[in-house]
């Protein structure tokens, strides 16, 4: 086997991997970019991976989840105070128990990103459940091996439409 074909290999083996823990698996469409740099000799090529993958990489699974800074009631304060529980009703939203859940991005600095939604019951729920998160202060981090490390967060959010 020559060496050209046996680096090829290589490659094509640590994709999946590299896509496994870039969040490639999320269902979102991301891409880790793979240029070719140079050909060292006529048996290899050499690849350039992002400078700092630590910056691209989002994990799944981690040692200790991402949390909000605080307790859990600090928490439930927090989006009783930013959250607009009577949206539903207000759009209309036909009598029962909605359970949004929503899925985002906590960097190991703490900052969200790519919010998204998971479920789609309408009436506004999404959209009332991401204006809240967006308000959010930074987030303590997820830890996996003793390092702080971005990861994506799912939070459900549940929303109540009662007939009086």
């Amino acid at each position: 086997m020559n060496l050209k074909l046996l680096n090829l290999k290589c490659i094509f083996f640590l994709l999946p991997f590299l896509q496994t823990f870039s969040g490639c698996n999320n269902n979102q469409n991301k891409k880790l970019d793979l240029k070719i740099l140079d050909t060292v000799s006529s048996d290899s090529v050499t690849y350039e991976f992002p400078e700092d993958l630590s910056d691209t990489l989002a994990y799944n699974i981690v040692d200790i989840e991402p949390k909000f800074p605080g307790s859990n009631s600090s928490f439930r304060q927090f989006l009783e105070s930013n959250l607009n529980y009577k949206i539903a009703t207000e759009n209309g939203a036909p009598e029962g128990t909605y359970v949004v859940v929503l899925m985002f991005r906590v960097n190991k600095n703490g900052i969200i990103s790519d919010i998204h939604p998971i479920t789609n019951h309408g009436y506004g729920m999404e959209v009332e459940a991401i204006k809240a998160i967006k308000k959010s202060p930074n987030w303590i981090p997820a830890i996996k091996n003793n390092y702080r490390v971005n990861a994506y967060q799912k939070l459900p959010i549940t929303f109540r439409v009662e007939t009086k």
